[in-house]
């Protein structure tokens, strides 16, 4: 799976759409829609961010871990 399919399947499972998850994080609709098509390859600070707001690890978005 990849890093933008692993952002699109934990964004559903918190019941937001891509202009809300946008922004949370105070980014443009388009920077975050990279993200999740992979046209775009999110930054060590954009990974935490993301990962404080769906309450995962950065490993577990990276897919090197697989528990939430």
């Amino acid at each position: 799976m990849s890093i933008g399919s692993k952002l699109r399947e934990l964004r559903e499972a918190a019941g937001m759409n891509k202009r809300e998850v946008a922004e949370k994080l105070d980014m443009p609709y388009t920077t975050y829609n990279n993200y999740e098509t992979n046209a775009r390859e999110a930054g060590s600070e954009t990974l935490k961010k993301l990962a404080q707001l769906y309450g995962v690890s950065v490993d577990y978005i990276l897919e090197n871990d697989t528990q939430r």
